[in-house]
């Protein structure tokens, strides 16, 4: 065990795959889980993000903020964000690409491919709707995750299997998987 330990010490690197430079990212090549069978894709869970408030200097790190958010990966370019309205949100509406979100965020938009932002707080600011406004008048589409009761739903899985379903059928990847209301 004790050798087992010691070749499992971190070691410094000169150079390492992590620190390759590419132009277009391939989100289907991350190490990702698909915790759930009936997911729309893996998640990456637990990435450390790191931002800072728009127009703050690089060296003002006390401004800086660290946040554990989950991004679901639907194709080697389509992801869906869970996403701050005063952080993430913000940065995206302003066009910030200071981390990889908001970088695969900005790219979505700059591309005209599909974005789909789900907003998870509330109550909202006036700060927080235009940063809304902002991103979707470039494009983006905000899905607030919100039970579609009307449905029924037999449980919490079926609301979030069905906010999910939303917002695979909103990026245009096939068939629809929504249910939808028949009143």
């Amino acid at each position: 065990m004790l050798q087992a330990a010691l070749r499992a010490r971190p070691r410094i690197c000169r150079s390492a795959p992590v620190q390759e430079a590419r132009d277009i990212a391939d989100l289907t090549q991350i190490p990702a889980q698909t915790p759930w069978p009936l997911d729309a894709g893996p998640l990456i869970t637990w990435p450390v993000v790191i931002t800072r408030p728009h127009g703050t200097q690089a060296d003002q790190i006390a401004r800086y903020n660290l946040g554990v958010y989950r991004a679901q990966v639907l194709g080697p370019d389509r992801l869906i964000l869970r996403w701050l309205a005063h952080r993430g949100g913000a940065a995206i509406a302003s066009g910030l690409d200071d981390t990889l979100l908001t970088r695969a965020a900005g790219v979505q938009l700059k591309e005209r491919r599909p974005l789909v932002l789900l907003a998870r707080e509330a109550p909202l600011t006036l700060a927080h709707l235009r940063n809304m406004t902002a991103v979707t008048e470039m494009g983006g589409i905000i899905l607030p995750p919100v039970p579609a009761f009307y449905l029924k739903p037999d449980n919490v899985q079926a609301i979030t299997a069905q906010i999910a379903a939303r917002a695979v059928d909103l990026l245009r990847l096939g068939a629809a998987q929504a249910n939808a209301w028949q009143g």
